[in-house]
């Protein structure tokens, strides 16, 4: 018994030493890639019955967008580089738009008639031109200024208009044909065939913000 009672006081008597724990390990940070800069330039071709406009980048083939003579409204078709056809942009009749370039209003379909969004011409503002841009769900995007020259259009995050989201530059060579280049910088805020179909717009119009001559 004296026994028992000496061993328990030695147990309860002994340092208690805390399990050891496994050390952290390091947390390593992994950089977040960032999104990769678009570039692409917008030409446009006459022809009897369209207008075209070309999309390339480099010697590399990104697409056209055709604009035909013969339908009321004025459509913007959207095809990819193989010929595939990928959205219609159709500008809105009855709107200021069909009097001041400057008013356009754009709805944007994509190739199975769902809705991507949408370019409105705003009426009041400090700017040469203003266009908003919506998304499919009406959510403003982008906003698009033209610079007082009438030859760039820089498109801004509504929400931080220091944060810019893409470039559209006329490259103006008087008596021959322009062409525009176009720097997307932040290809996720904005669906591409909107981007595409506002270079069109751009490309199609520019006479009506800087004289060709």
């Amino acid at each position: 018994m004296l026994y028992r009672l000496l061993t328990a006081l030695l147990f309860l008597s002994a340092p208690v030493f805390a399990e050891e724990l496994p050390l952290d390990e390091p947390v390593v940070q992994v950089p977040v890639p960032e999104e990769k800069i678009l570039t692409f330039q917008a030409c446009k071709r006459e022809f009897s019955f369209e207008t075209r406009f070309e999309l390339s980048q480099g010697k590399n083939n990104l697409g056209s967008i055709t604009k035909s003579s013969f339908r009321l409204r004025t459509n913007y078709d959207l095809y990819d580089v193989d010929g595939n056809y990928e959205a219609l942009g159709i500008c809105r009749k009855l709107s200021l738009g069909s009097i001041f370039t400057w008013a356009t209003e754009i709805d944007i379909y994509d190739k199975d008639g769902g809705y991507v969004g949408f370019v409105d011409g705003q009426v009041i503002t400090g700017a040469a031109a203003k266009f908003s841009i919506y998304n499919a769900m009406g959510d403003c995007v982008g906003i698009a200024y033209l610079d007082l020259k009438g030859a760039s259009f820089t498109v801004v995050d509504p929400e931080n208009e220091q944060r810019n989201l893409a470039s559209f530059k006329r490259n103006y060579v008087q008596s021959t044909t322009d062409h525009w280049d176009v720097q997307v910088y932040c290809p996720k805020s904005i669906d591409m065939r909107i981007l595409k179909m506002f270079s069109a717009f751009a490309v199609d119009t520019q006479e009506k913000f800087k004289k060709d001559t």
